[in-house]
């Protein structure tokens, strides 16, 4: 909201608002915002100095350093959580209020009290009574004093938890990351050993396939060998048969011609 809690004078939150609205709305008027304002928030001051002698004559327009805030009268418009939020803010300046106004009592009490002392026909039991009274503005200055110490504790305690917290977190976080890791690389590794596996086995899959290769090859090639060596020695036994028998029958020839011969020579002696 450009109201709820400005410091602004209303002219200027009225010009602001406006700006903002004057083109969703064509009739709308600087002058019926200024007293749409005027009727849903009031502008409240929450500390007076102690040298302030002024006296305020438009409160709505007044820009003395007094801590001018508006506040917004009718709640029903707006939403819980806004709720929440407008009463809160406006119980912390209620309580700044009370205590300025205390602590300004107190310094107008203690300038009083120097009056009094120097004052020769003033007696003790009105010195006393007046002790009693600063004593009282004292305890009243302590009072919200306690208190702002006591939200600060309680914010600070605030702020550790959540700082606790969220480190905690953190360190959940961490640790679930550092596991995943730790899982992921773990993976890694298994599957690493697995391709390695598998490659192994490949390679001995194949070294397998090659000697089987190779002893086919070896056994191919000893049988050829000796198919080889067989039908060789098959030509030589053959070579030798055929040496053989051409000797042999070679040799019967040779006998018959020489008995042919000397069967002619003994019938050509016998004609002679």
């Amino acid at each position: 909201s450009l109201v709820q809690g400005s410091s602004l004078p209303l002219s200027h939150i009225a010009q602001k608002t406006f700006d903002q609205l004057k083109e969703q709305c064509d009739r709308l008027t600087l002058e019926a915002v200024t007293e749409k304002i005027k009727v849903v928030f009031t502008r409240e001051n929450y500390v007076t100095p102690l040298s302030f002698e002024g006296k305020i004559t438009n409160k709505f327009e007044d820009e003395t350093q007094l801590m001018w805030r508006f506040e917004v009268i009718v709640l029903d418009p707006l939403s819980d959580d806004d709720v929440g939020k407008v009463k809160k803010a406006r119980t912390a300046r209620r309580k700044i209020r009370y205590h300025s106004r205390a602590i300004t009592a107190l310094i107008k009490l203690l300038d009083d009290s120097n009056k009094l002392l120097s004052d020769p026909t003033s007696d003790e039991a009105k010195i006393k009574d007046f002790s009693e009274k600063i004593d009282l503005a004292e305890e009243k200055v302590l009072k919200f004093e306690r208190e702002l110490e006591r939200l600060r504790v309680a914010e600070e305690a605030k702020r550790q938890k959540e700082e606790k917290k969220r480190l905690e977190k953190l360190q959940k976080q961490k640790e679930r990351e550092e596991k995943i890791k730790e899982k992921e690389e773990k993976s890694k590794e298994k599957e690493l050993l697995e391709a390695k596996r598998r490659e192994e086995k490949q390679r001995m899959k194949e070294e397998a396939a090659k000697l089987r290769e190779e002893k086919k090859r070896e056994k191919e090639a000893k049988e050829a060998a000796e198919k080889e060596k067989a039908k060789a020695d098959a030509e030589a036994k053959l070579k030798k048969r055929k040496a053989k028998m051409m000797v042999f029958f070679g040799g019967t020839k040779t006998k018959r011609k020489k008995v042919d011969k000397k069967i002619s020579t003994t019938e050509f002696d016998s004609e002679g």
